[in-house]
């Protein structure tokens, strides 16, 4: 079991460790484009809270998905140093979904 000052060194690492995280979601952005516009570029920390947000409607976050899909929308990752990489798209789940691997149960 540990004692108190052990516990307290643990918590201190842990909000450390929350500190940088939160800092690095709001260097880094999630950018909501249709085609090359983009529509809404937000802080991955607020992409989260509103992802949060969503699950507690969790059909109406799914309709929200498959329409914003279905509109053409995607989802890139905008790193601290400006790289841009494709989170989500109809083209990449299309390839996700078409890239499994048969099972041999199936044949």
């Amino acid at each position: 079991m540990k004692n108190g000052n052990e516990q307290g060194m643990d918590m201190n690492r842990l909000i450390e460790n929350l500190k940088i995280w939160f800092r690095k979601g709001n260097a880094h952005r999630i950018a909501l484009k249709k085609g090359e516009r983009e529509i809404l570029t937000l802080p991955v920390n607020l992409w989260l809270v509103l992802g949060l947000i969503g699950l507690s409607h969790p059909w109406i976050l799914l309709g929200v998905v498959i329409a914003g899909l279905a509109a053409g929308m995607r989802l890139d990752w905008i790193s601290e140093n400006g790289q841009v990489r494709e989170l989500l798209s109809k083209e990449k789940l299309s390839r996700v979904i078409h890239s499994r691997p048969v099972s041999s149960e199936s044949k």
